[in-house]
């Protein structure tokens, strides 16, 4: 008699009249031993496929850690970059700041000697507004001088003349400061405005 798979049986009718008493229990011992074999020939090959794809995920999920360890090191490289050159060419006024155009800035890289005056104004002026509603804006050279911007929340009540008057005596570094020591002989001027840089008031410092 010719033996028959798990699949002949799928697709055959036995006649278990064919079938002698001594071989009844072969046969359905046979049957149950494929479908055991086919069983686990289908976990594995489930556990395989499970194995592969967890071991996809794990790749993608450490390439994406070595891509955002890769732009971290980039941005502190490029911030590191930007802290060296500013340092180097002393601080270098922004577009954004009133009163600063794409003129007054390559003056500054032009004048080494200024671009190191600049940076002793703006911090002696940033310690100087560093509390209260007033605000230093940044300052930029214009010539052979600096020019200081500065900012109020609200415009003075007096006429034109008296707000140079109260710029030159109240906002002005004294005449024995040592910023003088730093900037001279530059010049610095105080631009003061409070709605618009160009509806302020400038006046000359007098060291």
């Amino acid at each position: 008699m010719q033996h028959k798979t798990i699949a002949d049986t799928m697709n055959l009718t036995i006649d278990f009249n064919d079938i002698d008493d001594g071989q009844f229990a072969d046969v359905i011992e046979k049957i149950r031993a494929e479908r055991r074999a086919l069983l686990k020939a289908t976990q594995e090959k489930y556990a395989k496929s499970r194995a592969q794809k967890a071991l996809i995920e794990q790749q993608k999920q450490r390439l994406r850690v070595q891509l955002q360890c890769l732009y971290g090191a980039v941005v502190l490289i490029m911030l590191s970059l930007g802290w060296v050159f500013s340092n180097l060419e002393g601080t270098t006024p922004s577009l954004d700041e009133p009163g600063i155009t794409h003129r007054t800035i390559e003056m500054t890289r032009d004048h080494r000697l200024d671009g190191i005056q600049l940076s002793q104004v703006e911090r002696y002026f940033t310690a100087k507004f560093l509390v209260g509603d007033w605000r230093f804006r940044g300052a930029n050279v214009e010539g052979n001088g600096i020019t200081i911007h500065i900012e109020m929340p609200q415009p003075l009540s007096l006429e034109p003349h008296y707000q140079r008057e109260y710029i030159r005596n109240s906002l002005c570094p004294k005449g024995d400061s040592e910023l003088w020591l730093s900037v001279e002989p530059a010049n610095l001027t105080i631009h003061l405005y409070s709605d618009h840089p160009s509806r302020g008031q400038s006046a000359l410092c007098a060291s």
